[in-house]
């Protein structure tokens, strides 16, 4: 069977896609790792540094969803398995997973505000805030999780299927009332990150008027980290809206 050289390059940009993606899974292993050691307990017990392992736990189930969905479907590698194989091309596998996708994304938008609050907090009223973390941290995990459902049960009400695209197949789903994935997703990625940035610009400004005084090291840090997630979130939020994924 001869490829056509759009199939071939469809190839060669998945493999291409997983080899850069082994480092970042790596890191993200790494960080997940320290963060959980128990040797290491003490140095990262505050409530930020779970929120960021929560963080990298995320992006890991979100990347691994979209290697699945989407650049494996798109590979052209597996046509014939999702073709002939009914529970992949329009049965749960199909359904589950373009779920589990738009939920790991969700879930990844709305941690990055959650950190972002954290920081804000901590460092403009540490002495107010920081029992209130250690004491709510795990209500607002639970909040954290089960926000996203409200913008994702249709996917699993309406189910989903693979469809036909440019010899290739990618993931769609049965519209309920007209929902759509695209606009959800520009919604809350325009609102989250209009507030996260917001958050931040307040955490500068209370950097600068405060310059005179002795700010802690370790704060400064953890904002610049926070700072470089909202831009990776960012950017990723704009690619995705930018496809216009049904």
């Amino acid at each position: 069977m001869t490829l056509s050289s759009g199939n071939v390059l469809k190839i060669v940009l998945f493999y291409v896609a997983i080899g850069y993606s082994i480092p970042g899974y790596a890191a993200l292993f790494i960080t997940i790792y320290i963060l959980s050691a128990k040797r290491f307990k003490n140095r990262f017990k505050y409530s930020f540094y779970t929120l960021f392992k929560v963080q990298c736990i995320l992006d890991v189930c979100f990347q691994f969803t979209n290697a699945v969905m989407f650049r494996a479907a798109y590979s052209t590698l597996f046509n014939k398995l999702i073709n002939e194989t009914d529970v992949i091309k329009t049965g749960v596998f199909a359904t589950a997973g373009y779920f589990i996708f738009y939920y790991f994304l969700f879930t990844s938008s709305f941690s990055v505000v959650l950190i972002a609050m954290n920081r804000v907090t901590i460092m403009v009223l540490p002495k107010s805030f920081r029992w209130y973390w250690k004491r709510h941290l795990s209500h607002l995990l639970i909040i954290l999780f089960l926000l996203p459902i409200v913008f994702t049960w249709h996917i699993i009400a309406g189910g989903s299927f693979f469809v036909e695209y440019e010899d290739a197949y990618v993931p769609d789903h049965h519209k309920i009332f007209g929902i759509k994935n695209s606009g959800y997703t520009f919604v809350v990625h325009f609102v989250n990150d209009t507030f996260v940035l917001l958050v931040n610009l307040v955490i500068i400004a209370f950097v600068v008027i405060n310059r005179r005084k002795q700010v802690e090291w370790l704060e400064l840090k953890l904002f610049f980290l926070t700072m470089a997630n909202f831009t990776f979130q960012l950017i990723r939020g704009m690619y995705q809206v930018s496809l216009g994924i049904p």
